[in-house]
């Protein structure tokens, strides 16, 4: 397992990069019969594979058969399928694999699941179409999803049709399986336990009547639900076919809930919905309708939704309207089809569960669509307006849902058949409908589980993401006398979840004994901290005192290196600049040379990756440049302690640290240009490093105005190693250029040119155009109002929409856009970017603290996929101006 190595921390973030919950490797299910029994049924199975580097192979076990109920034989099959990257295949099967032998009432019987198993994650869509041209489509949902307790409501079937609930064990090959189920209908509620023994399968059935099933068994289970002859609307003698799978209710009481429970609808092609509730000891429950239309809250008998007796229409509400409960969460079924328009037409019906907002998704999503009658319709957040891409392109609208205070939007349309995708940074649902030759069918492209939504404790608690006035997220650059306003983003929804006080980890008593600005020292024990993930994870160290204090991103062990330098500059009279070593997998001989007021100093010491080592330091009361080697890969962590915000004296002073890179190489020339793009917003002082004492770079500086210069960099120079550039006079914008590998440092802060209104100072990596990395990453946000630069290639500027301006005399296309957030996100794109944060928070009363830091840099690899903040396992440093060590 691979290791971060890192220094310092009051708080962690980790963010991890997934998929939707309906991504999975395991699968279990079965295909219901549809209207004219199982012979006469067609199904097929899409299968979808949305990784952009890896081929899917895909395992089917499977029965066909034969024989009538009293006689049934099988024949077991086993297909491997290969489905290569980003792509999506249809699977027919040959023979019958569904049973229409299902009797009414709750019985066991054949065992006829289909089993999927997948090398990596992909989505399945299971179709089911009848020699009659009745269909349906569904989601097929991963063995991941499963849970031990359901609650649903079910639409009456025809006469001679059935409604089916399918009650599937996802162990192949489980032992006894305990089960029970209460089914509530107009007459009665009745309650069953059943052993459900090897090699069969659960299953009730009735005809004729809707009912309201409440399922619960020993361990997770998965469901089917069916509706053969499914009647196209009350009364009618058309008829169509229904299926779906399903998510599980979190909650078999009626607690209260601590947010609001929201199913947002649109009502084109479907205004009849189904309710159920947790318990049936529920006695009443305040549902809102809200719409264009209508805003209220009735009051409605859970007995008469439970028994049956009451299908919810609304059939006044317009296009849009969503249903909300406070008390406990419901199971929404949409009971849905194209009977719907002003002349009352009648063509087809179909069923699919409504997700909660709780379950909307982010990130890339695929549907399939059957023909070219369709209606697609995206609900989604703010942050997703912007974010939105529609088979790649940017050209999806959205309009603000007013009952909902304009928080969420929604999009509407028809598209081509075939296969599409979606991705968004926001968080988004989509509905699918469409109808051909009469029949209809719907399903949902993509969900999360549904999680349980507890009042806030003591003990614990999370923070939901919030919308925010977007009032405050408007700033004007100015570049090229052209004035451009950045487009604001916010993050996709997350959960953070803060530990309790026994997950701290005190460290204030560590330091007493340690002398700090004495040169070169060791700790006298290991400060490391170790952090593993069993997936890469973004780490963000926050590190906060009570008046000042900085964030940086965590370097995994696998981005350490061989060759380090970087210059610190001088602290105020109490402070000082430190930098810590650390081994990650081997003992490292570590070779040092500091410059230090004209005069070098230079040591070799062993730092050891056992348990229980020292740890080597190096601290001095002023600024100066470091230049370190090895035999094997180390990692470092510097802080400035006393940071001075600019030339402003002693009275400011911040905390600055952060982890550099490696040098790819220590050689003075080389045959091609490094480029630096650097940005004047939040930072104008830069410390600039050789990558070897005795090199001399050649650097050159363009700038929007006639002020560009070249010069060498010469260590003995101050005015050389620390760069002060006026964005007065370079605009917002610098390119750098140097003939050979150097260490840039970013000395940031707010207010620059106004002490008494300064707000606090950071240091910062400055990352190379090499290091500019493509694919997801984590952006971890700590203040409110954090300024967000993304950096990119051409590229990158057409795949997210925001405003860009170029960075002049850079020599191949780039491009800069700032915009400011409140939550922390995934940032994704196909081009190459690198991010910057930066921001001022307040510490204590009347004083603020800068923090700033880079997220999404790789190493000196162009096609590097992900960020160097995302990695398996950490290992921290303790340093100096924190009190404890908490992990979220």
């Amino acid at each position: 397992m691979s290791k971060f190595t890192l220094i310092t921390a009051l708080c962690i973030l980790v963010l991890t990069s997934t998929g939707p919950d309906t991504l999975g490797t395991e699968f279990v299910f079965v295909y219901p019969p549809n209207n004219s029994g199982s012979k006469r049924t067609n199904v097929t199975l899409d299968i979808t594979n949305v990784n952009t580097r890896n081929v899917a192979l895909v395992t089917i076990q499977y029965n066909e058969y034969s024989g009538d109920s009293h006689n049934i034989t099988s024949v077991s099959h086993i297909t491997v399928l290969k489905v290569n990257v980003f792509s999506n295949i249809v699977f027919a099967f040959s023979g019958s694999v569904t049973l229409d032998n299902i009797k009414n009432g709750l019985h066991s019987y054949t065992d006829n699941r289909i089993f999927i198993n997948s090398t990596i994650p992909i989505t399945l869509l299971a179709r089911n179409l009848d020699i009659s041209g009745t269909r349906d489509t569904f989601l097929v949902l991963p063995t991941s999803m499963a849970d031990k307790q359901y609650a649903v409501m079910l639409p009456s079937s025809a006469t001679d049709g059935a409604t089916i609930a399918y009650l599937l064990p996802i162990q192949k090959n489980f032992e006894n399986q305990q089960f029970t189920v209460e089914i509530t209908n107009k007459a009665s509620t009745c309650s069953f336990s059943h052993t459900l023994k090897a090699g069969k399968i659960l299953a009730y059935s009735t005809s004729a009547e809707s009912f309201t099933l409440r399922a619960q068994s020993s361990t997770e289970f998965v469901m089917v639900l069916a509706v053969r002859k499914l009647p196209v609307k009350k009364g009618s003698d058309k008829f169509d076919f229904g299926c779906f799978m399903p998510t599980a209710i979190p909650s078999s009481g009626c607690d209260k809930l601590a947010m609001p429970d929201d199913h947002i609808i649109q009502l084109l092609t479907g205004k009849y919905y189904l309710l159920a509730t947790p318990s049936a000891d529920c006695d009443s429950v305040d549902i809102t309708i809200r719409s264009r239309k209508q805003s209220k809250s009735i009051q409605l008998a859970i007995s008469d939704f439970s028994k049956g007796s009451k299908i919810l229409s609304l059939k006044h509400s317009g296009n849009m309207a969503a249903i909300s409960t406070m008390v406990f969460p419901l199971n929404v079924v949409r009971y849905g089809g194209y009977n719907i328009g002003d002349l009352n037409y009648e063509e087809g019906a179909y069923l699919y569960e409504v997700p909660t907002t709780s379950q909307f998704v982010t990130g890339l999503t695929t549907f399939v669509v059957d023909d070219d009658s369709n209606q697609i319709t995206i609900i989604a957040n703010y942050p997703a307006v912007s974010s939105t891409y529609f088979d790649g392109e940017n050209t999806v609208t959205f309009a603000p849902l007013p009952f909902f205070n304009e928080t969420w939007y929604y999009a509407s349309g028809t598209v081509q058949p075939g296969f599409h995708f979606l991705h968004s940074m926001g968080s988004y649902i989509t509905y699918i409908t469409g109808r051909i030759n009469n029949t209809a069918y719907g399903y949902v492209s993509a969900l999360n589980s549904r999680k349980a939504i507890k009042p806030v404790s003591t003990a614990s608690w999370d923070f939901a993401m919030k919308p925010v006035s977007t009032s405050v997220f408007t700033s004007t650059l100015q570049a090229n006398s052209t004035s451009l306003t950045t487009t604001t983003i916010y993050s996709t929804p997350a959960t953070y979840r803060l530990r309790t006080s026994e997950n701290s980890i005190p460290i204030s008593n560590l330091f007493p004994a340690v002398k700090f600005g004495d040169g070169i020292s060791e700790m006298p024990f290991d400060a490391r901290v170790n952090i593993s993930a069993s997936a890469p994870v973004g780490v963000a160290v926050i590190n906060f005192g009570d008046r000042n204090g900085d964030i940086f991103t965590a370097l995994p062990t696998t981005m350490a290196g061989n060759n380090y330098a970087f210059t610190l500059p001088s602290p105020g009279s109490l402070g000082f600049s430190t930098a810590y070593f650390s081994a990650v997998t081997e003992d490292a001989k570590i070779s040092i040379t500091i410059f230090d007021n004209g005069r070098y100093e230079e040591y070799t010491r062993l730092i050891r990756v056992t348990e229980g080592s020292n740890t080597l330091f190096y601290s001095k009361r002023n600024g100066f440049t470091l230049f370190a080697t090895s035999n094997a890969p180390f990692l470092i962590t510097v802080g400035v302690e006393g940071l001075l915000v600019a030339d402003y004296g002693e009275e400011i002073a911040d905390f600055g640290s952060f982890m550099p890179m490696p040098l790819s190489t220590t050689e003075c020339s080389q045959a091609v240009d490094h480029k630096y793009p650097l940005m004047l917003f939040s930072a104008q002082s830069f410390l600039i490093s050789p990558p070897s004492p005795k090199c001399v770079p050649s650097i050159r500086f363009f700038g929007i105005s006639d002020k560009n210069f070249s010069r060498d960099l010469h260590l003995s120079k101050q005015s050389d190693t620390i760069q002060k550039l006026d964005s007065n006079v370079y605009g917002n914008s610098v390119a750098l250029f140097s003939n050979t590998a150097i260490s840039v440092i970013r000395y940031g802060g707010y207010n620059m040119t106004l002490p008494q209104l300064s707000s606090g100072t950071f240091l910062d990596q400055i990352v190379s155009w090499d290091n500019f990395v493509t694919g997801r990453i984590p952006v971890s946000i700590h203040d409110t109002f954090s300024s967000i630069t993304v950096i990119g290639d051409e590229l990158t500027k057409n795949s997210v929409n925001l405003n860009w301006y170029p960075v002049q005399y850079f020599g191949e296309p780039a491009y800069i856009s700032v915009f400011n957030a409140d939550q922390s996100f995934f940032f994704e794109n196909p081009g190459r970017f690198i991010i910057y944060v930066s921001a001022s928070v307040e510490v204590s009363d009347g004083l603020s603290s800068a923090f700033g830091y880079a997220v999404g840099y790789g190493r000196n690899v162009p096609e590097s996929k992900g960020g160097i903040g995302i990695g398996y396992s950490i290992t921290l440093i303790i340093v100096t101006i924190f009190s404890q060590l908490l992990l979220l």
